[in-house]
């Protein structure tokens, strides 16, 4: 099993893996509540869409080089605009990942801090 080591951050960026609380994506998931890992994506105010498993913000498509090829799903979802005090958040296997595409925005109030760690396997790595 891996572990993780969580900082409070109020400055998310782009790209970050954060830790989150999600209530309610058994509905969506076929899951209980609990503590999830997703990456940021999307900001309180912009506009995000998917067009054949990429990711747009804002009209111009997002550079995410964490996805591997195989991890890409062809979905597509129209463009719309991220709540204030909400974030999109996504796994980085598209294909298996239950995230906002499936259950929503992200409250701000159900991030718990970003990743900075992961142990596997015994070792520790840190989280860019």
């Amino acid at each position: 099993m891996d572990r993780v080591e969580v900082r409070p951050d109020s400055m998310l960026e782009r790209g970050d893996i954060i830790a989150c609380e999600i209530p309610d994506a058994g509905l969506a998931c076929s899951t209980g509540p609990g503590v999830w890992i997703k990456r940021v994506i999307g900001f309180p105010g912009e506009t995000w869409a998917e067009k054949k498993g990429f990711i747009y913000i804002d009209g111009s498509r997002l550079r995410e080089p964490y996805i591997g090829a195989l991890w890409r799903d062809v979905n597509s979802i129209p463009k719309r605009k991220i709540p204030r005090a909400s974030y999109v958040v996504l796994g980085d296997n598209r294909l298996a990942s239950c995230d906002s595409r499936y259950w929503g925005y992200l409250s701000a109030k159900a991030v718990i801090g970003r990743v900075v760690a992961i142990q596997r396997g015994g070792e520790w790595k840190d989280v860019q």
